[in-house]
């Protein structure tokens, strides 16, 4: 009696399927992971962008404007209040800022002698997570300063 060889049987596919999934799943798994890290970075290099831009936008206004340290410093400079870039210029509004619904924009402004620490901060949530980026910087009135 010649026994033949002409297929396969149900174990040998079934043990094929089992090394097959073992392969497959970490790589799966992997991509998943990669994916999700990209995102959570690319939201906060977005964020971070978004606090500079304002940092930006206060800067500008102080080396443009002739009356930035009379006029915007006894107005913005109100300790503890949060203020938001007004979109398309050069300014601020006394709102905290909404943008595509996912980050929120603020910045306090504190006046301290003759100088103003401007402190920009972008919040949002991440997979049930509060994160936040916050960047500061002080600018100086260089027109008082006396050499």
């Amino acid at each position: 009696m010649k026994s033949s060889s002409r297929g396969q049987t149900l174990i040998e596919v079934l043990i094929s399927l089992a090394i097959f999934s073992l392969v497959l799943v970490p790589f799966i798994s992997s991509i998943i992971n990669l994916t999700s890290s990209h995102l959570r970075y690319q939201h906060q290099i977005q964020a971070t962008q978004l606090a500079r831009e304002s940092l930006e936008i206060a800067y500008n206004l102080a080396v443009n404007n002739e009356n930035f340290w009379s006029s915007f410093c006894d107005k913005y400079g109100a300790e503890n209040t949060v203020w938001s870039p007004i979109p398309g210029k050069a300014s601020f509004s006394p709102v905290e800022q909404n943008i595509d619904g996912r980050f929120s924009r603020s910045v306090i402004f504190t006046k301290k002698d003759d100088n103003l620490k401007v402190l920009s901060q972008v919040e949002w949530t991440e997979r049930g997570k509060n994160q936040k980026v916050i960047l500061e910087t002080i600018l100086v009135d260089f027109n008082a300063l006396v050499l």
